[in-house]
């Protein structure tokens, strides 16, 4: 990948409505997703949209705080 920022940009709508349909759908041939023809910024927009609808962050609530305080070591900027 040779774009930047993935997840900062956004990607279509329309593409990304029909991603998360099709990957709702079960659909189980790969050959259907070719998502090597997709935007980038539509695939990205698709995973993120996956990880907001847990139930649970990914690495829990109790990494939370631990994950921010890494970042804040780090020199990362944080939103909070």
């Amino acid at each position: 990948i040779n774009e930047s920022g993935i997840f900062r940009q956004t990607g279509s709508s329309s593409e990304v409505t029909a991603l998360v349909e099709l990957f709702n759908s079960g659909e189980s041939n790969h050959e259907n997703f070719k998502l090597a023809n997709k935007n980038i910024y539509s695939v990205c927009d698709t995973l993120k949209l996956y990880f907001r609808s847990l139930p649970e962050p990914l690495l829990g609530f109790d990494l939370y705080q631990p994950a921010v305080e890494l970042m804040r070591g780090s020199g990362m900027k944080t939103s909070r």
